[in-house]
């Protein structure tokens, strides 16, 4: 059948996975794999399925999932993981609903403009209950003309930068602004982390109407039980999959936030989705995205997305994408031995926009490391010729700690 992912791979899926897949969609029998996952149960590698569990932050999901095979015979220990899963989820989520409030409110206070993005709003807004989301960080966009203001709040809630760890003068600073989009933030006390936002993506091609146009497109909700801002339902799908799309959805999470997006949006908001998807060039990627979350956990596509874009290139993409998912992750730090990963991620970077522009900025936001400014200070407008110092920074790092581990 067509949305079976191993088929259109061409390659086996263990069955720990199709069971990831199965206990992560709306419900397992909207799943693709439900009726394999309930006929067949072999011998379970359930430690590689924690590991699955654990890697995708989907714990949580999966928990509220297991009724829907009573004949499952997990370990108790596993059992146990997974609830433990869902605790922690629901202190995450009251913890970030409460400095979300804080922190949303002295920014509003002091006239500065800013909007929640994915986390709390999406856990709140989409789940059946805010805990079944995992929440790793808050992610809050400001205007970057007071960026500034906005930093020192947070450092004077408690918060120090944790990226870039290096001091930033006003050169080093407007050049990283070009080459990425948010600033990490961490509070030592309870290690709660913040990524705080100039721009919703690190290339500005991808997603100009809404950098351009968010301050219109905030509402203030109450759905945590805080009055708190967030993009609108419709700006928040397309950031939500273009943001998915951009990292090759290599969180299961992310494709299982989309899957719960599509389901809520009404046939109105579907139509104006689409139309905004096409007049930004984005129909390729929308396809792919799409694709990707009905082949793995059955997401619905409404007629308004059927034809978005071209089937060549966006199945080549959910190719891609898919392997980015299922296969292996990368060692961190990056090692030589995975260089096929990041060609591949080159490789779905350059096919997710077809705009000449766009394509400059993928390649030289691939291969520049913004944490390189520390040792190498680059004009702001000559921002790009980081893509090629970088490459050559980590050879001579290469070098450099082959050397040290031989002496």
């Amino acid at each position: 059948m067509p949305s079976v992912l191993g088929y259109f791979l061409k390659i086996e899926l263990a069955f720990e996975q199709k069971l990831l897949l199965a206990l992560s969609a709306s419900t397992v029998d909207a799943s693709p794999y439900a009726e394999e996952v309930r006929r067949a149960q072999p011998q379970i590698d359930w430690a590689a399925f924690r590991r699955l569990a654990a890697r995708h932050r989907v714990g949580a999901l999966i928990h509220s999932n297991l009724d829907q095979l009573p004949a499952l015979e997990i370990p108790d220990d596993l059992r146990i993981w997974l609830k433990n899963c869902l605790k922690k989820n629901a202190f995450d989520y009251m913890r970030a609903v409460h400095i979300a409030n804080d922190i949303t409110g002295a920014l509003k206070a002091a006239g500065i403009s800013c909007s929640l993005m994915k986390g709390c709003s999406i856990a709140a807004q989409f789940y059946a209950q805010p805990s079944h989301r995992a929440m790793i960080d808050i992610d809050l966009l400001v205007e970057r003309e007071r960026y500034y203001e906005a930093e020192r709040l947070l450092i004077e809630r408690g918060f120090k930068r944790l990226y870039p760890l290096f001091d930033l003068d006003d050169r080093k600073r407007e050049t990283f602004y070009r080459l990425h989009n948010a600033f990490t933030f961490v509070r030592p006390t309870d290690g709660l982390q913040i990524d705080l936002h100039w721009r919703t993506v690190s290339n500005p091609v991808l997603l100009p109407f809404i950098d351009l146009e968010w301050r219109e497109l905030v509402e203030w909700r109450d759905d945590t039980g805080r009055s708190l801002p967030t993009l609108t339902g419709r700006a928040h799908f397309i950031y939500v999959m273009v943001h998915g799309a951009k990292h090759g959805w290599v969180r299961l999470k992310w494709l299982v936030d989309l899957d719960k997006m599509v389901r809520g949006l009404s046939g109105e908001a579907c139509n104006d989705v689409a139309r905004q998807i096409s007049a930004n060039g984005l129909g390729v990627l929308a396809q792919a995205s799409l694709d990707l979350a009905h082949r793995c956990l059955g997401t619905p596509i409404p007629s308004a997305f059927k034809e978005l874009g071209e089937i060549k290139p966006a199945r080549r993409i959910t190719q891609l994408q898919a392997r980015m998912l299922l296969g292996e992750e990368p060692a961190s730090p990056h090692q030589l031995r995975d260089w096929r990963y990041y060609l591949n991620r080159i490789r779905h970077s350059f096919l997710l926009h077809r705009g000449k522009t766009y394509r400059r900025h993928a390649m030289a936001i691939e291969l520049a490391r913004p944490a390189d400014l520390e040792l190498i200070s680059v004009a702001p407008q000559r921002w790009w010729l980081l893509a090629f110092l970088s490459p050559l920074l980590g050879v001579w790092r290469g070098f450099r700690n082959f050397a040290l581990k031989s002496d």
